[in-house]
């Protein structure tokens, strides 16, 4: 094939007239006509050939894929001549452990390579590891499945993966299969989750199997959760029915909640509490004026009155009578009034409520109905988050706010509504984890009250 390719440069080139450009000239045409044929010098040569073809850069992936090779003369990072180099063999070797770390190893597969010198293999071999690694770092920092198809009311905020940073870190770095690894959850209830799939792999057992997988799913969902939770946050996890006021992970405070039914669902996403509100005024939601207080305003006109409910109307927020309605002919779909529950011992919000507005409208708040507390199980709410000691959740939440503390907020009940400002503003994580690992590394199995936790298994086969 070489004396072949010899031959017609040659020919190509013998009426040139310039004799001093032959030697530049044959090197051009032998360049093309090994391209052409499959075959290149070496595998810089058909790196350029191949990211230079529009055909290849078909998204922003592959744009940048381009760029990174580009800024170094199209040098492979993988490969050296027709293998693979230290850097391949380590990231090889990554993707083959993908599965202790809660991912698939064959997402990640990269074949043994064959005794070739082929450079059109080595070439495909050199892009597909950077691509598979730009998959990894994606898989590990968001996780494998979107959010939203387990449920609709899990609206995360995932890390953000940003190509050109990724392939930056993997190619100036001197070992880019470890930084490939610190895409991985930094957070510690990841790192206890990881150590207990690792036992149990290395265990090699087959009644491990549904084990394995829910600490797989459960690991899937810290990959959801923002990198940084903030020094203090709050941590309200769903299954366990508590939340806790941590600062640097350790706990501070702790205490009950009543989180939503299985029917109106406790949202799961991060946000920002910034402000309380002391003796709340309970602004119905549509929903439920339209599911609960409808059909009891038509089977009785004063059932409102009894809750302490008033109604306005939406066209001018005047108050009206309940009476003066001729509820057989109102319509649900366009329901005229509003109701709301001004503040009152009777409240549904009780004495307080803690503000993170959200596309959810859901928020923290004290209730009159205590009793639901003594419950092991608490899912009741419409998907509010309900406090068992308000008070000292007030002052968790306000911990080092020289202003206010709870004694300063119970000198304001009455019937005036007062909203408090944080001076710190703290973020909020309404999390949904059915495997939690205490300090002593007990690994603790929490209940799946909405489903979610099957349902991302079954995605995750």
């Amino acid at each position: 094939m070489r004396n072949l390719i010899f031959f017609f440069a040659f020919y190509a080139l013998s009426s040139t007239v310039v004799v001093a450009n032959a030697s530049a000239q044959l090197k051009d045409v032998i360049t093309a006509i090994e391209t052409i044929s499959g075959h290149s010098l070496d595998i810089t040569t058909q790196l350029r050939a191949t990211l230079t073809q529009p055909r290849y850069a078909t998204n922003d992936e592959r744009i940048q894929i381009a760029n990174i090779y580009k800024s170094r003369d199209y040098k492979p990072h993988w490969t050296s001549g027709a293998q693979l180099n230290a850097n391949g063999i380590a990231l090889k070797a990554l993707f083959e452990n993908a599965h202790l770390y809660g991912l698939r190893n064959k997402d990640y597969a990269i074949p043994s390579p064959p005794n070739t010198q082929d450079f059109t293999y080595w070439t495909d071999l050199e892009l597909r590891i950077t691509e598979l690694s730009l998959t990894y770092a994606r898989h590990a920092m968001q996780g494998r499945v979107n959010p939203n198809k387990v449920h609709p009311y899990i609206t995360p905020s995932r890390p953000n993966v940003n190509i050109e940073d990724v392939l930056k870190t993997l190619f100036e770095v001197s070992a880019p299969a470890y930084a490939l690894q610190l895409y991985h959850p930094p957070h510690e209830g990841f790192a206890r989750l990881q150590k207990q799939l690792h036992t149990l792999v290395e265990q090699n057992l087959p009644s491990n199997a549904v084990q394995i997988a829910d600490i797989v799913a459960n690991m899937e969902r810290w990959r959801w959760l923002p990198r940084d939770l903030g020094n203090s946050y709050i941590w309200a996890n769903i299954p366990s029915y508590m939340v806790q006021v941590k600062t640097l992970d350790e706990t501070r405070f702790e205490t009950r909640t009543v989180v939503g039914s299985a029917k109106n669902p406790t949202p799961v996403f991060s946000h920002v509490m910034d402000h309380l509100i002391v003796n709340p005024t309970w602004h119905v939601p549509s929903s439920i004026a339209t599911k609960e207080l409808l059909p009891a305003l038509k089977r009785d006109p004063n059932a409102i009155a009894r809750k302490g409910l008033q109604m306005v109307a939406l066209s001018n927020g005047k108050a009206v009578d309940p009476l003066t309605i001729d509820w057989a002919n109102v319509n649900e779909n366009r329901l005229p009034f509003a109701f709301r529950q001004p503040p009152s011992e009777r409240n549904a919000l009780g004495k307080i409520k803690f503000m993170f507005p959200n596309q959810h409208a859901v928020y923290m708040h004290d209730t009159p109905l205590k009793q639901y507390f003594q419950h092991t199980r608490r899912a009741y709410s419409h998907g509010c988050v309900r406090i068992y000691e308000p008070l000292k959740f007030a002052d968790a939440v306000l911990f080092g706010d020289e202003q206010w503390n709870s004694e300063k907020l119970q000198r304001l009940f009455g019937s005036s509504e007062r909203r408090i400002d944080l001076k710190t503003p703290l973020p909020v994580h309404i999390v949904y984890f059915t495997l939690e690992v205490d300090d002593s590394g007990t690994l603790k199995r929490l209940e799946d009250p909405y489903g979610y936790h099957k349902s991302l298994k079954s995605l995750m086969m």
